[in-house]
């Protein structure tokens, strides 16, 4: 107590690292001093706890000063008023606390309408604009076929040997920062060098790896699907998602086919007992069984060289 802030220009109250509590705000308070006076506490020993100016009042005294040496005398004078303009006349610190002077005056003095600023700028990066003439910058000076060959550059590269940190401050990925400044193209997350961090949980992204599959394995029809190991094709990840269940994925992405389970069972498929009846009545069209005596002539090794392996582990 009685410290000053880093963070402000007065004495206050340190509650943690970054966060601060001004002591006391205003002049000095003769009903204060009554109330101390009543404790039997002296005013030289509390005094360092209740006289600490705000931040705020010593804002608006830097402010005022700033006023002065600039010759502003009334609100609307400040519109001409560049930040430089203000480091100059010792608002230093009023840009390093606000950072900028747009987001200065209305904290400071938000009794005034400040409105006729006008709206805020916005960053150099967030314009589309400059993302794309960056971008198309790079694709010229590395020489690529055309910008969807961005792809193939390391997000490290791209952050520190080609200087696009600036472009990630309103993306979440490489992959979203080229998806929105090149509309027009097709960009797949599983063909970049520095895939998405959320690869493996954005539902849009299993879509477009199984349709990177179904290219890569010339798969025309539904059906194509159950001959597939997704395991040998990189898909254990995507697998996990659905709890490690081939159907329950194919039916989650492919909702408008009717999908066989009895062919792509999954481990929790054998504790269901529609799906142990289904294998059944499988087998029961296979050998012709209409009476439930005519299963005990039946042996393992028979029922399991005629229904597919996968049915009997």
């Amino acid at each position: 107590i009685g410290r000053t802030c880093h963070r402000c220009f007065a004495g206050c109250r340190v509650v943690g690292l970054w966060s601060h509590v001004p002591v006391f705000v205003g002049k000095r308070n003769s009903k204060i001093w009554r109330t101390l006076e009543r404790r039997g506490e002296s005013r030289d020993q509390d005094y360092r706890y209740i006289s600490a100016p705000s931040a705020l009042i010593e804002q608006r005294n830097c402010l005022e000063e700033v006023s002065l040496a600039l010759d502003i005398k009334k609100p609307e004078d400040w519109k001409n008023v560049t930040q430089q303009d203000v480091i100059q006349a010792n608002g230093g610190k009023i840009i390093c606390e606000y950072k900028t002077l747009r987001r200065a005056l209305p904290a400071i003095y938000p009794e005034i309408d400040w409105s006729f600023l006008g709206p805020k700028k916005k960053a150099f990066w967030d314009d589309k604009k400059n993302q794309r003439d960056f971008l198309d910058a790079l694709v010229s000076k590395l020489s690529l076929q055309s910008p969807k060959d961005l792809q193939l550059i390391s997000v490290n590269d791209f952050l520190y040997k080609h200087g696009g940190a600036g472009l990630f401050r309103s993306h979440a990925s490489y992959y979203d920062l080229l998806c929105s400044a090149y509309p027009e193209i097709d960009f797949n997350p599983h063909d970049f060098t520095s895939q998405p961090r959320d690869i493996w949980t954005r539902e849009e992204f299993h879509i477009l790896y199984m349709q990177k599959l179904a290219k890569k394995l010339n798969i025309k029809q539904y059906s194509d699907w159950y001959s597939v190991n997704l395991r040998s094709n990189g898909g254990t990840k995507l697998l996990r998602q659905y709890n490690n269940s081939y159907y329950h994925l194919l039916c989650s992405l492919y909702p408008e086919y009717a999908w066989d389970e009895t062919k792509i069972p999954s481990r929790d498929s054998w504790n269901q007992i529609h799906f142990q009846k289904k294998i059944l009545e499988l087998a029961a069209q296979h050998f012709n069984i209409t009476e439930p005596q005519e299963w005990l002539s039946l042996s393992v090794n028979k029922v399991r060289s005629k229904i597919r392996p996968v049915l009997m582990r």
